[in-house]
């Protein structure tokens, strides 16, 4: 995906200050990460809802792993934790300018109401990072974002639910935000399914998986493991 860009209200030379610093150190971090990414750095684009110019401090475009996406990347060097309000504001920059994802990058880190905000957002994911730990690899950093909906045509990801198999064996199962897709995780080799009722077995070792819906809105779910390999 391409967002459009507008133009900048004026250009912005890059200065010793710490802020504009740390912005520019981890666009071209990223950019050394995976060279086949575009990351740019101090970008703007064309709000899809407000129609209004926003500037994102670092932008990443590209294909991964056959999806096309674009990334926005907020960075904060102050002398205190990001807050709430911080992450608020940066889910509303990330879905109005039509990015697939938010990062934050942090050098203090940010409190604990900021880092439970970031883990319930979905459509758009958030993650928050505290660069002074060290950057994730690149290869795990597109794991997380790519969408491990069953569905092929959709982009979005599953709530997960634990559930106890046999032997003390756990498994997840879940459905999609956006597309409503069941889906099942084996707890034996990880292997994500589409689980509508019915049978299931598992592509990656054969374990099978059973659902059984009843009238009065029951289910009924079993796994096999006997069958793994």
């Amino acid at each position: 995906m391409t967002l459009k860009r507008c133009r900048k209200p004026s250009e912005r030379k890059p200065t010793p200050s710490a802020p504009t610093q740390y912005e520019m150190d981890v666009a071209d971090l990223l950019a050394r990460a995976d060279p086949g990414a575009t990351v740019e750095w101090n970008a703007h684009v064309v709000g899809r809802a407000s129609g209004r110019c926003r500037q994102i401090d670092a932008l990443i475009e590209g294909s991964f792993a056959t999806i096309e996406m674009a990334i926005a990347i907020e960075c904060k060097k102050h002398g205190r934790k990001v807050t709430i309000g911080v992450v608020d504001e940066f889910i509303g920059k990330v879905i109005d300018s039509g990015a697939d994802r938010g990062v934050l990058y942090s050098w203090e880190g940010a409190d604990a109401g900021a880092i439970a905000r970031a883990k319930g957002a979905y459509s758009p994911t958030i993650e928050i990072r505290e660069l002074k730990t060290a950057l994730k690899p690149w290869p795990e950093v597109v794991d997380e974002w790519i969408s491990d909906c069953p569905n092929p045509n959709c982009p979005d990801d599953i709530s997960w639910r634990e559930r106890e198999g046999p032997g003390g064996q756990s498994y997840e199962i879940g459905t999609c935000y956006s597309c409503g897709t069941p889906a099942v995780k084996c707890g034996n080799c990880g292997q994500i399914s589409d689980f509508p009722s019915g049978e299931t077995i598992c592509q990656g070792c054969g374990a099978v998986f059973s659902k059984t819906e009843f009238p009065n809105g029951g289910v009924l779910l079993e796994v096999d493991y006997s069958t793994a390999q």
